[in-house]
Order: C-alpha cells, then sequence, then structure tokens
C-alpha cells in the first residue's frame, strides 16, 4: 500500500490527485447511498490533504479515522474501506506520519500508466519546470504619464499602491489561467505551454511565456487585452509591444535579458498613441506554423489582433499588428468613458495620442460590432 504523497516527483504527486479526484467525482455521481458518499467524500478529502499537513491537521486526520464513530466503524477488519468501483483506501500506520490512507500500489501505477493529456499538463503547468534560456514571446507594457499620475493624487501612496496592486491582482490572474473542470476556454489554455509570468516593477510590466508555442502567441495577446483594459478602468493607460526570440529568463534571480525584450521595448517607446502592437518577430516563419490543434478563425469571430497603421515617433505611420482592445468596449459611449480620462491632456503630443487612440478604437467597433 502507498499513500497519495508517496510519489517523490511533484508533478506525478499532482497529476495522481486529479485523476484520483476525477474517478471519485464519477463514482459520487452514481452513489445511491448519502452516507457512503458522505465516507468516501471526506476520506478522499484527506488524502488530497494529508501531505504536508500540520502537527494539528495530522491529528485530527488521526481521529477522524480511528475515533469519530462516523467514519472509523465502517472500516473492514483489514481496515479498508470502498473508495471507487472496485478499489479501497486502506488506514494504516506510519512510523513518520502515524495512521494515514493509504492506496494499494497496483492501483497508483495503474492510474499513472496513461500518458498525461495537453488539459492535464495545463492544470499542472505551474510544477513543469521552465527552460532558464528558450525562444519565448515578451511583452513590454508602460504605464504612460506615470509622474503626473502620481501628481493628480498628490503623492497620495495609499492611493497610488491600491492602483498598482490592482494591476498586480491582474497579472497574478493572468498567470492562473488554466482549464478548469466543466468550463470551455480559450485553445491557449489548453496546452503546457501556455504560461506566463509577470514581473512589474515601478511603471512597467514585463510579461513573459515559457516558449514560441503558437498557443503561448495567443495567451500574450489574451494577457495584453486585459491589462490594457483595466488600467483604462483604473484611470489610467498603458503603451506597450510584443516580441518573440531568445530570453534568458531566470525568475529566482530577477535576471531577464534577450533581443526580443529590447525589440519590445525600443517599439513601446516609438508608437504615438496609446495601443499594444507585435514586432515583426512575432510572425511566424516556415517552421513556426500555426499549432494544429488551434481552430482557425470563423467568419463571424472576432480576432485578438488586425494590422492597423500604426503613428510612430521616428518614422510614418507603419502597418503593425496590434491588439483588438477596443471590442471589449460594447459601444461608442462606454469606449468614450473609458477614454476620458485623456481628452483633457494639455500639450500637443498627448492629444495627438488620444486622438489616435479614439480613433482606431471607434473603427474596431464599427467594422466587428456594427
Amino acid at each position: 500500500m502507498t499513500t497519495v504523497s508517496d510519489p517523490h516527483n511533484k508533478l506525478l504527486l499532482e497529476l495522481l490527485r486529479a485523476r484520483l479526484s476525477a474517478n471519485i467525482r464519477k463514482d459520487l455521481a452514481g452513489e445511491t447511498d448519502d452516507r457512503m458518499a458522505l465516507r468516501k467524500a471526506m476520506l478522499t478529502l484527506i488524502m488530497l490533504t494529508q501531505d504536508g499537513a500540520g502537527r494539528v491537521a495530522k491529528e485530527f486526520i488521526e481521529f477522524l479515522i480511528t475515533d469519530f464513530p462516523a467514519l472509523s466503524d465502517h472500516f473492514s477488519a483489514t481496515h479498508d474501506h470502498p473508495l471507487f468501483a472496485k478499489n479501497t483506501v486502506g488506514r494504516r500506520h506510519s512510523d513518520d506520519e502515524g495512521v494515514v490512507l493509504s492506496l494499494d500500489k497496483t492501483l497508483v501505477d495503474s492510474i499513472l500508466k496513461k500518458p498525461a493529456s495537453n488539459r492535464e499538463m495545463a492544470q499542472l503547468g505551474d510544477l513543469v519546470p521552465w527552460d532558464k534560456v528558450t525562444d519565448r514571446y515578451v511583452g513590454f507594457y508602460d504605464i504612460m504619464g506615470f509622474r503626473a499620475f502620481v501628481a493628480r493624487y498628490g503623492g497620495d501612496h495609499t492611493i497610488l499602491h491600491k492602483i498598482m496592486q490592482d494591476l498586480h491582482e491582474i497579472g497574478v490572474r493572468a498567470e492562473e489561467m488554466h482549464p478548469h473542470p466543466g468550463r470551455k476556454l480559450h485553445p491557449a489554455l489548453d496546452h503546457r505551454g501556455s504560461q506566463v509570468r509577470i514581473v512589474q516593477f515601478s511603471d512597467s510590466i514585463l510579461v513573459v511565456t515559457r516558449d514560441a508555442s503558437g498557443t503561448s502567441s495567443l495567451l500574450i495577446q489574451l494577457v495584453s487585452q486585459m491589462f490594457f483594459l483595466h488600467a483604462l478602468r483604473l484611470g489610467t493607460v498603458l503603451r506597450g509591444a510584443i516580441a518573440r526570440g531568445t530570453v534568458t529568463a531566470d525568475f529566482e534571480r530577477s535576471i531577464f535579458f534577450g533581443q526580443p525584450i529590447v525589440d519590445a521595448y525600443l517599439l513601446e517607446e516609438n508608437q504615438a498613441w496609446y495601443g499594444i502592437a507585435e514586432h515583426s518577430s512575432t510572425r511566424p516563419d516556415d517552421a513556426a506554423v500555426a499549432d494544429q490543434d488551434i481552430p482557425q478563425l470563423g467568419k463571424a469571430d472576432i480576432p485578438l489582433t488586425v494590422l492597423h497603421e500604426v503613428p510612430l515617433k521616428t518614422a510614418a505611420p507603419t502597418e503593425m499588428s496590434v491588439i483588438n482592445w477596443p471590442v471589449f468596449c460594447e459601444n461608442d459611449q462606454r469606449l468614450d468613458e473609458l477614454l476620458s480620462h485623456l481628452r483633457n491632456e494639455q500639450s500637443d503630443k498627448l492629444r495627438a495620442y488620444y486622438e489616435a487612440t479614439r480613433s482606431f478604437a471607434h473603427r474596431m467597433l464599427r467594422e466587428f460590432l456594427g
């Protein structure tokens, strides 16, 4: 017999837990005896939480499975209890852990025998090590007018901290985007490569993907939309750029470098509007065609990016792929409400930024929402 926590690899342990949970959910759906269902559910919860439990929790677990009659009296003479199908969970004593619940080793081997699917790897992706040096996408975003933003609130650190904290929370939500049982999400989330990490410093945000897969490309576009729209709702605005290539990302030591970071930074800085553009390095080459498992856009689908003549500081407007954020603004009135804090900019330059942004946004609404 083996406890759920016996597998040494954390990824294998979480995969075992996920598959065990799925099997028991299926069994509980067909269980007609409510008291049996409650015992199975409680035993499952104990198995999923006993590893890493503190001393008090371990003592309570031991109480439940040995001295709480509603549960402990229903173990067999061999200290086994039905779990799902014909499988049982055993009550065993461990020299290190005390009384624990344990599964038959052949059952554990059987559960882990099937290779992990893309969906499972996406769910457990935070346990899959990242390569420090690899091809990936990066997004660089600048909170525009940060000094004016600080001045607007008179150096009130409480308000400023709350706004920066809200942006940070958006980043946390982006990092946690993954499939959930019963919910159909974007196909970019159904892939082990579809993970991002967010680094925030002062008035800048850096987004880094695990790899340069097509699904990671889609995910960084989704994250860019999230950041841009939430910044508008918080009363500020972002300008950013996305690039692709070899990047070193050492999160433990906060070391990040590579040509894509430079490309994204320079393109962000050169734009004369408020928006997020994609650097030419993001265009797929012959060796990096679109992932076959990502559905192609239908006639009624709205793209995450569109081609647009982006106004630049150092050259004439240039056609680039840009994030299609305006389509989430519902209508012209809502759009103008989100942009209202940019309308009264004092300098000619910033008024031009506002007009270029507003013109693009209204055109997107007309084109995709009628």
